[in-house]
Protein backbone atom coordinates (compact mmCIF):
# COMPACT_ATOMS: atom_id res chain seq x y z
CA UNK A 1 0.00 0.00 0.00
CA UNK A 2 2.75 2.41 0.35
CA UNK A 3 3.68 2.08 -3.18
CA UNK A 4 0.47 2.68 -4.41
CA UNK A 5 -0.18 5.77 -6.30
CA UNK A 6 -0.61 8.75 -3.69
CA UNK A 7 -3.18 10.34 -6.01
CA UNK A 8 -5.80 8.72 -4.53
CA UNK A 9 -7.48 10.69 -1.71
CA UNK A 10 -8.12 7.56 -0.04
CA UNK A 11 -5.18 5.78 -1.13
CA UNK A 12 -3.05 8.60 0.27
CA UNK A 13 -4.95 8.49 3.71
CA UNK A 14 -3.97 5.21 4.72
CA UNK A 15 -0.40 5.88 3.22
CA UNK A 16 0.41 8.24 6.01
CA UNK A 17 -1.33 6.14 8.47
CA UNK A 18 0.99 3.16 7.61
CA UNK A 19 3.92 5.83 7.86
CA UNK A 20 2.87 7.06 11.21
CA UNK A 21 2.58 3.00 12.32
CA UNK A 22 5.74 2.19 10.96
CA UNK A 23 7.54 5.32 12.37
CA UNK A 24 5.77 4.55 16.49
CA UNK A 25 6.74 0.46 15.80
CA UNK A 26 10.65 1.68 15.51
CA UNK A 27 10.67 4.24 17.93
CA UNK A 28 10.50 1.81 21.11
CA UNK A 29 12.68 -0.61 19.45
CA UNK A 30 15.11 2.43 19.23
CA UNK A 31 14.69 3.70 22.52
CA UNK A 32 14.84 -0.63 23.82
CA UNK A 33 18.69 -0.35 21.81
CA UNK A 34 19.25 3.03 23.78
CA UNK A 35 18.43 1.78 27.23
CA UNK A 36 21.02 -1.42 26.52
CA UNK A 37 23.63 0.82 25.08
CA UNK A 38 23.00 2.60 28.59
CA UNK A 39 23.38 0.28 30.46
CA UNK A 40 26.03 -1.60 29.59
CA UNK A 41 28.05 2.12 29.65
CA UNK A 42 26.88 2.68 33.00
CA UNK A 43 28.41 -0.96 34.28
CA UNK A 44 31.35 -0.18 33.15
CA UNK A 45 31.46 3.23 35.14
CA UNK A 46 30.26 1.42 38.00
CA UNK A 47 33.02 -1.01 37.39
CA UNK A 48 35.70 1.59 37.14
CA UNK A 49 34.07 3.41 39.99
CA UNK A 50 34.69 0.45 42.40
CA UNK A 51 38.20 0.09 41.01
CA UNK A 52 39.45 3.80 41.36
CA UNK A 53 37.65 3.53 45.11
CA UNK A 54 39.56 0.68 46.24
CA UNK A 55 42.49 2.05 45.19
CA UNK A 56 42.15 4.94 46.74
CA UNK A 57 41.03 3.41 50.14
CA UNK A 58 44.24 1.24 49.90
CA UNK A 59 46.48 4.69 49.05
CA UNK A 60 44.94 6.45 52.14
CA UNK A 61 45.41 3.51 54.36
CA UNK A 62 49.44 3.38 53.15
CA UNK A 63 49.71 7.66 53.98
CA UNK A 64 48.10 6.95 57.42
CA UNK A 65 50.80 3.46 58.09
CA UNK A 66 53.58 6.10 56.99
CA UNK A 67 52.99 8.91 58.90
CA UNK A 68 52.51 6.38 61.83
CA UNK A 69 56.04 4.98 61.27
CA UNK A 70 57.25 8.84 60.58
CA UNK A 71 55.96 9.70 63.79
CA UNK A 72 57.84 6.24 65.35
CA UNK A 73 61.24 7.02 64.70
CA UNK A 74 60.73 10.61 65.16
CA UNK A 75 60.95 12.17 61.66
CA UNK A 76 58.34 15.38 60.48
CA UNK A 77 55.46 14.11 59.03
CA UNK A 78 55.55 15.30 55.01
CA UNK A 79 54.95 19.03 54.24
CA UNK A 80 51.41 19.61 52.34
CA UNK A 81 51.96 21.29 49.08
CA UNK A 82 50.36 24.70 48.45
CA UNK A 83 50.50 25.19 44.98
CA UNK A 84 49.06 28.76 43.15
CA UNK A 85 47.78 28.47 39.58
CA UNK A 86 50.13 29.72 36.84
CA UNK A 87 49.67 30.07 32.83
CA UNK A 88 52.48 29.92 30.31
CA UNK A 89 52.11 33.03 28.58
CA UNK A 90 55.15 33.64 26.66
CA UNK A 91 58.99 32.09 26.72
CA UNK A 92 61.70 34.27 28.96
CA UNK A 93 63.64 36.70 27.51
CA UNK A 94 66.69 36.11 29.21
CA UNK A 95 69.56 35.51 27.05
CA UNK A 96 71.10 31.72 27.17
CA UNK A 97 68.40 30.80 29.25
CA UNK A 98 65.95 28.10 28.65
CA UNK A 99 62.79 29.85 30.37
CA UNK A 100 59.16 30.21 30.31
CA UNK A 101 56.47 33.55 31.63
CA UNK A 102 54.15 33.19 33.45
CA UNK A 103 51.14 35.52 34.19
CA UNK A 104 51.57 35.55 38.03
CA UNK A 105 54.13 37.23 40.20
CA UNK A 106 54.84 39.25 43.22
CA UNK A 107 51.40 40.11 44.16
CA UNK A 108 50.59 36.52 44.34
CA UNK A 109 53.15 35.98 46.86
CA UNK A 110 55.45 34.20 44.08
CA UNK A 111 59.42 34.35 45.04
CA UNK A 112 62.51 33.16 42.95
CA UNK A 113 63.36 29.90 43.88
CA UNK A 114 59.78 28.28 43.71
CA UNK A 115 59.25 24.95 42.14
CA UNK A 116 57.48 24.98 39.47
CA UNK A 117 55.26 21.56 38.60
CA UNK A 118 52.62 20.23 36.22
CA UNK A 119 49.89 17.34 36.11
CA UNK A 120 52.77 15.18 34.83
CA UNK A 121 55.79 16.33 37.06
CA UNK A 122 58.68 18.53 37.50
CA UNK A 123 58.80 21.89 35.31
CA UNK A 124 61.40 24.18 37.08
CA UNK A 125 61.94 26.93 39.00
CA UNK A 126 61.32 30.40 39.14
CA UNK A 127 64.24 32.44 38.73
CA UNK A 128 62.62 36.44 38.14
CA UNK A 129 59.89 37.54 39.83
CA UNK A 130 57.80 40.72 38.53
CA UNK A 131 54.46 42.22 39.92
CA UNK A 132 52.59 40.77 37.45
CA UNK A 133 54.67 37.81 35.59
CA UNK A 134 57.29 35.63 36.88
CA UNK A 135 59.60 33.99 34.68
CA UNK A 136 60.77 29.87 35.36
CA UNK A 137 63.84 27.98 34.10
CA UNK A 138 62.65 24.80 33.12
CA UNK A 139 64.49 21.10 33.55
CA UNK A 140 65.51 21.49 29.68
CA UNK A 141 67.63 24.39 30.68
CA UNK A 142 71.64 23.56 30.06
CA UNK A 143 72.38 24.54 33.91
CA UNK A 144 69.06 23.10 36.01
CA UNK A 145 70.05 20.78 38.06
CA UNK A 146 68.29 18.70 40.27
CA UNK A 147 69.11 15.55 43.27
CA UNK A 148 66.69 12.88 41.68
CA UNK A 149 66.71 8.99 42.45
CA UNK A 150 65.13 5.62 40.94
CA UNK A 151 61.56 5.70 42.51
CA UNK A 152 62.00 1.63 42.27
CA UNK A 153 65.31 1.12 43.38
CA UNK A 154 66.04 4.47 45.66
CA UNK A 155 69.42 4.64 43.65
CA UNK A 156 70.55 8.60 43.71
CA UNK A 157 71.89 10.88 41.43
CA UNK A 158 71.75 13.88 39.67
CA UNK A 159 69.41 14.76 36.99
CA UNK A 160 70.53 17.26 34.27
CA UNK A 161 70.51 17.97 30.77
CA UNK A 162 73.71 19.32 29.56
CA UNK A 163 73.04 20.41 25.68
CA UNK A 164 69.45 20.96 26.58
CA UNK A 165 68.03 18.46 24.58
CA UNK A 166 69.35 14.82 25.73
CA UNK A 167 68.73 14.26 29.78
CA UNK A 168 70.82 12.20 31.75
CA UNK A 169 70.65 10.79 35.69
CA UNK A 170 74.24 11.04 36.72
CA UNK A 171 75.94 9.25 39.24
CA UNK A 172 75.12 5.58 38.95
CA UNK A 173 77.84 3.26 39.06
CA UNK A 174 77.85 0.33 36.89
CA UNK A 175 76.11 -2.44 39.43
CA UNK A 176 73.24 0.18 40.36
CA UNK A 177 70.09 -0.85 40.33
CA UNK A 178 68.52 1.45 37.34
CA UNK A 179 66.09 -0.94 34.06
CA UNK A 180 64.40 0.90 31.10
CA UNK A 181 61.13 1.97 32.08
CA UNK A 182 62.04 3.16 35.42
CA UNK A 183 60.45 6.55 37.16
CA UNK A 184 62.88 9.63 38.46
CA UNK A 185 61.95 11.48 40.68
CA UNK A 186 63.75 14.10 43.07
CA UNK A 187 64.96 13.20 46.51
CA UNK A 188 63.95 16.41 48.66
CA UNK A 189 67.88 16.64 49.89
CA UNK A 190 68.98 19.65 50.55
CA UNK A 191 66.90 21.11 47.89
CA UNK A 192 64.03 23.70 47.22
CA UNK A 193 61.96 20.80 45.25
CA UNK A 194 59.77 18.47 47.50
CA UNK A 195 60.50 15.39 47.64
CA UNK A 196 58.43 12.98 45.30
CA UNK A 197 58.11 15.00 42.28
CA UNK A 198 58.17 12.59 39.24
CA UNK A 199 60.54 14.16 36.95
CA UNK A 200 61.34 11.28 33.75
CA UNK A 201 61.42 8.26 32.90
CA UNK A 202 64.43 5.98 32.02
CA UNK A 203 64.75 5.26 28.07
CA UNK A 204 68.38 3.67 28.19
CA UNK A 205 70.88 2.33 30.48
CA UNK A 206 74.79 1.41 28.74
CA UNK A 207 78.52 1.74 30.44
CA UNK A 208 80.22 5.05 30.04
CA UNK A 209 83.86 4.96 28.78
CA UNK A 210 85.26 4.87 32.50
CA UNK A 211 83.75 1.77 33.21
CA UNK A 212 82.98 2.96 36.11
CA UNK A 213 79.36 4.83 35.75
CA UNK A 214 76.57 3.70 34.12
CA UNK A 215 75.12 6.63 31.16
CA UNK A 216 71.27 6.52 32.20
CA UNK A 217 69.08 8.27 30.20
CA UNK A 218 66.02 10.05 30.45
CA UNK A 219 62.78 11.43 28.52
CA UNK A 220 60.98 13.72 30.34
CA UNK A 221 57.73 13.60 31.78
CA UNK A 222 56.18 16.61 30.98
CA UNK A 223 55.97 17.76 26.90
CA UNK A 224 56.83 21.61 26.89
CA UNK A 225 56.11 21.95 23.64
CA UNK A 226 51.75 21.54 24.63
CA UNK A 227 52.91 23.12 28.51
CA UNK A 228 49.54 25.59 29.39
CA UNK A 229 48.99 25.64 32.94
CA UNK A 230 51.17 24.85 35.95
CA UNK A 231 51.34 25.15 39.57
CA UNK A 232 53.81 27.28 41.69
CA UNK A 233 54.64 25.64 44.75
CA UNK A 234 55.10 27.66 47.86
CA UNK A 235 57.10 25.01 49.54
CA UNK A 236 60.00 25.42 52.33
CA UNK A 237 62.07 22.21 53.16
CA UNK A 238 61.59 21.16 56.24
CA UNK A 239 64.62 20.72 58.45
CA UNK A 240 64.56 17.13 60.77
Amino acid sequence: MLFLANDMEKIGGIHALTIELIGRLASPVSTVKQLMDIREENQKLQQQNFVLQLQNSQLIESHQENLRLRQLIGMAPYQELNGVPAKVVGHGSQVGLNSLLFDIGASAGIKPNMAIVAAEGLVGKVVAVAEKYSTGQILLDRNFRVGARVQRSRVEGLFLCANGIECKFEGATQRADIKVGDTIITTGLNSMFPPGLRIGTVTQVSDTDLGLFEEVTVKPNVNFEKLEEVFILRYQPSIE
